[in-house]
């Protein structure tokens, strides 16, 4: 579960930049179209979705809580674009927060079936 649900927080967060980038208001680690932003900005929201998958493949018994705390700073990721992009800021704190959701269900799951 957690592997799919970050895959899919991977594909959300894709959208989310093809859209802005459609529409002309990148996200800020995206940047605009004619000045992209740099590598380890990109690197920024795509290491907070990798970090909880490579937890849940080596399932170890704290995936949902580091799958937790990468869904909150993944929600932080979404602060700088709330002043002059606040769509793309609400749809990355959707994201976020559906990722948290799915974290806290992780950790009941694996505190359940211990």
């Amino acid at each position: 579960m957690a592997i799919v649900s970050w895959v899919l927080v991977f594909l959300s967060l894709v959208a989310v930049a093809v859209s802005g980038r459609t529409i002309g208001r990148s996200p800020w680690w995206l940047g605009p179209e004619a000045d992209p932003a740099p590598v380890w900005m990109v690197a920024v929201p795509v290491s907070l979705v990798i970090v909880p998958v490579w937890w849940a493949v080596r399932r170890t018994i704290s995936a949902g809580l580091v799958g937790a705390v990468c869904a909150v700073l993944l929600g932080l990721v979404a602060v700088p674009d709330a002043a002059d992009r606040p769509g793309i800021a609400v749809a990355v704190a959707v994201v976020a927060v559906a990722a948290l959701v799915s974290s806290v269900a992780v950790v009941a799951g694996t505190r359940h079936y211990r």
